[in-house]
């Protein structure tokens, strides 16, 4: 946040420091900045009227945006956290509970910040990778002819990104340019698209990339099949940061789907004849889990 501050137009920041962190803002948006302080450590947003904003300078109308929260930063104080907490619930039940976080951690350190996009929330397709093998290992345990790709059956290749959230949503999209792993297997074919369907793209995601295969990342119901016909079939209903790990597990079952929501009942993942059911969220939207359809 520090660095994309410092680079805006007007060059204007306003420093908040909290817990020794610092945080830099563009000057022009303080006061639509809400620090409040929550029971898991500090939370800084960009409040919703800062989404209108950035919305307005690129043309959009006043209503584009609304309900949008931009993260500037955090810091965690608690040792229980929401991820935590589930874990530990979980941990006694059928249901398989998959903790990326010290799978991540050890890629963050081989790669740095390399792990992350520059000016987004999320993870490039190196850190979706280390999510997929530690996901793959759970999943092998019950289902040993799903399959792990390692890394090192993947070219590797960098394209400019079109993930920046951070920069989107404080309106200086344009200004700022990155580039992201991009994994492609060695010896294919890869995963082949059979069905999909597309809800209107929002934010960021209007510039999504699209691949010569006729997929694109904003794609809100996705499926593959791919040519290990003897893998169970499997289904995933997703948020954003399966978009990192997506690449991979297209390739690692013989049919699987992809349902950007977790609002989605039995008969609806039943009937593709699944065996594996994948649940992935992020932390942040743990919380979103307790209304979903998924529950009945």
């Amino acid at each position: 946040a520090e660095n994309a501050a410092q680079e805006t137009a007007s060059g204007e920041t306003v420093k908040t420091v909290v817990e020794g962190m610092t945080f830099a803002i563009p000057a022009e948006l303080q006061d639509l900045v809400d620090v409040r302080t929550q029971e898991d450590g500090y939370l800084f947003t960009v409040a919703e009227k800062a989404s209108v904003e950035a919305g307005k300078k690129q043309g959009h109308d006043a209503s584009w945006g609304d309900g949008w929260l931009c993260s500037i930063g955090s810091v965690t104080g608690a040792e229980a956290t929401n991820r935590t907490l589930l874990v530990e619930r979980l941990k006694d039940t059928s249901v398989r509970v998959v903790d990326a976080t010290d799978a991540v951690i050890a890629a963050r350190r081989e790669f740095g910040d390399g792990l992350y996009f520059k000016y987004d929330t999320h993870w490039n397709q190196h850190g979706g990778y280390a999510a997929y093998a530690e996901l793959m290992r759970v999943i092998r345990a019950d289902s040993p002819s799903a399959k792990l790709y390692g890394a090192d059956m993947f070219n590797v290749s960098e394209y400019e990104a079109y993930m920046k959230d951070n920069a989107y949503y404080l309106g200086y999209y344009d200004a700022f340019t990155d580039f992201g792993p991009v994994y492609s297997l060695k010896v294919g074919p890869e995963a082949e698209m059979t069905e999909h369907s597309d809800n209107e793209s929002h934010g960021q995601f209007r510039f999504c990339n699209h691949w010569e295969t006729g997929f694109r990342e904003d794609l809100s119901y996705v499926c593959f099949e791919s040519v290990n016909p003897d893998a169970p079939a499997a289904y995933m209903l997703r948020d954003s940061f399966s978009i990192g790990m997506l690449p991979f597990l297209k390739e690692s079952f013989s049919t699987s789907a992809f349902d950007w929501a977790f609002n989605c009942r039995a008969d609806e993942i039943l009937s593709r004849g699944t065996k594996v059911l994948i649940l992935e969220v992020v932390e942040r939207s743990i919380g979103e889990l307790s209304g979903a359809r998924i529950y009945e």
